[in-house]
């Protein structure tokens, strides 16, 4: 794989600023910087976004902290987003008019062991914590998205922590806390929720 890090020495220390950062081959690894206000953008496979730090996300050029547009067998995990505005991380699929039920770009992609907290001071639709698809052109998409082991502090700019507009999902051993919000299934079919526990509602 081709690795993006920090020097050992300047581990912690780099810091990408105002930008995003594309990874559109196979096999890359981003790990170990630290995302200003910038975005990771994965339109490959095979590709891996993990323990990287994002933070003060508030440009009108950021759509998420991590998205994967159009790339499948991608890994984000174990990275930290917070003091954010914007949307955590989002797969989105190519999707079609018609529902775009036969689009396999996208699948199989895992959200992992991320730790998501203070989402706040932009309330408003649209900057959801996790966001599988787009909208009612993904209802038919079959993502086949695994997103578990997250924990979701404080994540309350939209009142759909997690928001699902595809199909054959699975969201589980997810933890919520500080966060008086639902998972929504807006579109889609098959999807699948498993032991998530939300704390505030408790």
């Amino acid at each position: 794989p081709i690795i993006i890090r920090a020097k050992e020495s300047d581990a912690g220390k780099v810091i990408i600023k105002n930008t995003t950062l594309t990874l559109s081959g196979t096999y890359g690894v981003v790990t170990g910087l630290i995302f200003d206000n910038s975005m990771v953008q994965v339109s490959g496979n095979y590709n891996r976004v993990s323990r990287n730090v994002f933070r003060n996300g508030t440009g009108k050029d950021i759509s998420a902290a991590i998205s994967i547009h159009q790339g499948s067998y991608n890994r984000v995990d174990y990275n930290e987003i917070v003091d954010w505005q914007k949307r955590g991380i989002r797969v989105i699929p190519k999707g079609s008019k018609k529902g775009g039920k036969d689009d396999t770009s996208t699948q199989h992609n895992r959200i992992d062991h991320n730790y998501l907290h203070k989402f706040e001071g932009n309330q408003t639709n649209g900057t959801e914590g996790i966001q599988l698809g787009k909208g009612m052109n993904n209802t038919f998409v079959k993502l086949l998205t695994v997103v578990e082991y997250n924990l979701l502090d404080q994540v309350i700019n939209d009142d759909e922590v997690v928001s699902i507009k595809s199909s054959e999902n699975v969201v589980q051993f997810n933890t919520f806390i500080n966060s008086d919000v639902t998972m929504q299934v807006r579109h889609g079919f098959s999807n699948q929720f498993i032991s998530n526990i939300n704390s505030s509602c408790l």
